[in-house]
């Protein structure tokens, strides 16, 4: 199951580097390059800390913390304008969520 979530994770990169989505491309990668399987649930998951210095490194801490609320927050509903990048993440991982208490986000 990890070849198919990895095969997953890498298609919905391109989809995003296509649609020229750069953080949503660093936000999938970074799951990609540094991620950890859980069979279980078939999720993949990844330290908070690292993910925010990956995707949205030399902004303050603040800011990252409110990007990464909105990446993992942010549902595409018809007839409505959303960023690009909101809309790969939303329709190929729907199951993502950021627990803040443990700072740990899984994406699946």
């Amino acid at each position: 199951m990890l070849q198919g979530m990895l095969k997953i994770l890498e298609q919905a990169r391109m989809e995003a580097v296509a649609m020229r989505s750069p953080v949503s491309a660093k936000f999938i990668k970074a799951f990609i390059d540094h991620g950890s399987y859980d069979a279980t649930q078939n999720l993949m998951y990844i330290s908070g800390q690292k993910l925010r210095q990956l995707v949205w490194e030399g902004r303050e801490e603040k800011k990252q913390k409110n990007c990464l609320n909105a990446m993992c927050n942010a549902r595409v509903t018809e007839g409505k304008k959303r960023h690009v990048g909101s809309a790969v993440i939303d329709r190929n991982f729907p199951k993502r969520r950021w627990d803040k208490v443990s700072d740990v986000v899984f994406i699946g």
